[in-house]
């Protein structure tokens, strides 16, 4: 199947593929840009290189446009302009049997041949699409979209082992829009209009059955080659061919000859500060900071206390913490005005970093889902400089792998953070403005802030995090270290116990003398609900409400059984997060002894079956809520107690009509017992407590019997 394509690149050339092969013949012209209707060049002056400028059968040029090199206005192109009709027509019909890629793409490599849309080719916000020639200088590459190509802002391309802007080619069925300071390679072939936004380059030429506009200050350089533009073109080549090809990993540039000296994170950019802020710091409850002082400077507002381990405290003398301030300042300055490094795409979620080295976004930096990974030796170095924000989605992670530590992790920000509700990022962040920290999000480095720090429930800072794991007195398993082994997606959990925090007997190290407890109220409704073998209690609240029964326990207030909860829970949420994630919604399966973890909710339906199975210790960990529907219940075979199950979640339980639960729960908001529930275990709540009608809690007695 034979078709021919107007392909312009030093001439204007009949480009005729055969599969995959591109054939050149003159026609003696040499077009840039080309409409039917109109071109409009608005607002500041765009640049046009080595080409024309024509409109045929319309005739409107408008606007102020430079020509460097050969080029000028072309309005007798009738030859030239049939020819872009025929070869669009051609080109939108040919290939129909190549598979449809992605409409939304990012962050892509596309190696030669074609590649094809049923309807639009989408590159979100800081995208950086990879064309691989293969170590082929002829390598070709076509693009075929039935309806629109758009380039968000600031898209970019890097051609590698080959590829080159003059052998690409992008044929759309009707627009093609470029966004403000997006670079693209290849020559646009639109079956109706082109739109240039501001500051947008085109390394290749523009025909459009239509307009052609630009916005303002654009540019088409048609003689695009290997090395980069033209020299009249900026000389950083956004589309030049580095020495090596890039994988699905990104490599900075190695060299650390322009960084300031002070590499070391936790030591030298830290000191002793976990969290410093120049206006306020606020705390919520079950926030924990570790190894590192709290200080603001020259505001004084700490708000809330959070649980301080390993000598945390907040930090009172004026006189240091106006020094820190100040060096902080200084230091942000630096690092904002650092040179050199790899200009890297926004968004970088599901990106691995393989080289240490400094990586920079102009604008933000996004984690929007999944992962990004940082992999290299002990002494390897990150450095990532954003223009403005930090954002990670809720339950994204960094992870370390191959001994890459977090004290040697920088996030060096012109304004913002926000870390998302469960995310865990490695390294230490230097904000211009504020950082944000969402639910029972977790920071391994040093939060340093050019106006306020802000933490939601269950937040926590974990200073100077090294390669063997957190500080001793929080979970001893690195949340951001590679396990030795993949742990696996078996819902058998982690078997390795020894290392992780032991609860023991849950019965009697984590609920004490309590069955029931909570911070604001407890509340038993309806028929008389029973509390078998424990305290009932509520602090710093007094409310406990309705009818029940304890028969061998009373009420008891206790401030430092409340603060134990409020420490337990915390440092629960903050282990194994590099446990495997299990499903959200769980039907009859079979668990073993270990670490049971999902990123936001555990959900058991109704008349589920659970089965327990072997001695040892059970530990489910859910991001957010616990659910058991009605008629839930379990089975405890081959040595599995109750007493030795924990359920650890970040916000709320409930457990459903008659459902039949093992174990204790810690929840980080509120517990409810459906009509007729049992929970085999202590129910210790950061706010309420309520039993809708006829509950029970048996906190020392075997699952499914009663006393």
């Amino acid at each position: 199947m034979q078709f021919v394509l107007v392909f312009v690149c030093v001439l204007v050339c009949v480009l005729v593929f055969v599969f995959v092969l591109f054939v050149y013949v003159n026609l003696g012209e040499k077009f840039a840009v080309h409409a039917r209707t109109t071109v409009t060049f608005a607002g500041v002056a765009s640049t046009v290189y080595d080409g024309n400028v024509g409109v045929y059968p319309g005739t409107s040029i408008t606007g102020s446009r430079n020509f460097v090199g050969s080029g000028g206005v072309v309005t007798d192109s009738d030859v030239f302009a049939n020819h872009v009709v025929d070869a669009h027509v051609l080109g939108m019909a040919a290939h129909d049997n190549e598979e449809f890629m992605a409409i939304e793409m990012g962050g892509v490599t596309f190696g030669p041949g074609t590649h094809r849309s049923g309807s639009a080719i989408n590159f979100a916000h800081g995208t950086v699409v990879t064309l691989d020639g293969e170590n082929d200088q002829d390598s070709k590459f076509t693009f075929i979209a039935g309806t629109t190509l758009i380039t968000a802002a600031d898209t970019t391309f890097n051609l590698i082992r080959g590829a080159k802007a003059e052998n690409v080619l992008w044929v759309l069925g009707t627009a093609a829009t470029l966004g403000a300071r997006s670079e693209v390679a290849g020559s646009i072939m639109a079956g109706t209009a082109i739109t240039f936004g501001t500051n947008s380059k085109l390394y290749g030429c523009a025909l459009a059955q239509t307009a052609v506009t630009f916005e303002s200050g654009g540019s088409v350089v048609l003689k695009q080659v290997f090395t980069g533009a033209p020299s009249p073109a900026p000389s950083a080549n956004p589309i030049a061919t580095p020495s090596a090809a890039p994988t699905t990993t990104l490599s900075a540039n190695p060299s650390l000859s322009s960084e300031p000296s002070s590499q070391f994170v936790s030591g030298e950019i830290c000191e002793d500060f976990a969290v410093n802020a120049r206006t306020a710091v606020t705390f919520a409850t079950n926030n924990m900071v570790h190894n590192g002082d709290v200080g603001v400077y020259p505001g004084t507002a700490i708000t809330g206390r959070p649980r301080f381990e390993q000598g945390a405290k907040v930090e009172d003398d004026r006189s240091e913490l106006q020094r820190f301030a100040n060096r902080v300042v200084t230091e942000h300055a630096e690092r904002m005005s650092q040179k050199g490094g790899s200009t890297i795409a926004i968004e970088i979620g599901g990106v691995t970093f393989d080289k240490e080295g400094i990586y920079r976004s102009a604008t933000a930096f996004n984690i929007a889902s999944g992962t990004v990974t940082l992999h290299g030796n002990s002494t390897a170095k990150f450095t990532f400089i954003a223009g403005t924000a930090l954002t990670t989605a809720a339950d994204t992670k960094i992870i370390l792998t191959g001994g890459v530590k977090a004290e040697n992790v920088l996030w060096v920000l012109g304004t913002a953070a926000t870390l998302g509700a469960r995310s865990e990022v490695a390294g230490s962040i230097m904000a211009g403005t504020a950082i944000t920290f969402g639910i029972n999000s977790k920071l391994y480095g040093c939060a340093l802030a050019q106006t306020a720090v802000t933490f939601a429930s269950g937040s926590v800072v974990v200073h100077n995090q090294v390669d063997t794991g957190a500080p001793s007195s929080a979970p001893s398993v690195t949340p951001i270290a590679t396990p030795s082994a993949a742990p696996s997606l078996a819902p058998t959990g982690n078997p390795t116990t020894s290392s992780a925090p032991s609860f023991g007997s849950v019965s009697g190290e984590m609920c004490s003398d309590f069955a029931v407890h909570a911070r604001t109220t407890i509340t038993f409704a309806g028929v008389t609900s029973i509390v078998y073998d424990g305290d009932i209690g509520v602090y710093p609240g007094t409310s406990i409400t309705g009818s029940y029964l304890t028969p061998t326990g009373g009420v008891v207030r206790d401030s430092d059984f409340a603060d134990h909860v409020v420490g337990k829970h915390a440092s629960a949420m903050a282990a194994y997060p590099q446990v495997a994630n299990m499903a959200i919604e769980i039907g009859n399966q079979k668990f073993e002894p270990g670490t049971h973890r999902s990123g936001s909710a555990i959900n058991f339906a109704h008349g589920t079956v659970v089965t327990l199975d072997g001695a040892g210790e059970y530990t489910f960990i859910a991001g957010t809520t616990l659910i058991t529907a009605a008629d839930t219940t379990f089975i405890l075979k081959n040595g599995a107690k109750a007493e030795n199950v924990l359920w650890v979640l970040g916000t709320a339980a409930t457990l459903g009509a008659r459902s039949e639960v093992p174990g204790s729960i810690m929840a980080g908001t509120a517990i409810t017992f459906g009509t007729n529930s049992k929970l085999y275990g202590c129910a210790l709540a950061q706010s309420a407590v309520t039993f809708e009608s006829g509950g029970s809690v048996l906190v020392d007695q075997d699952y499914g019997t009663l006393p």
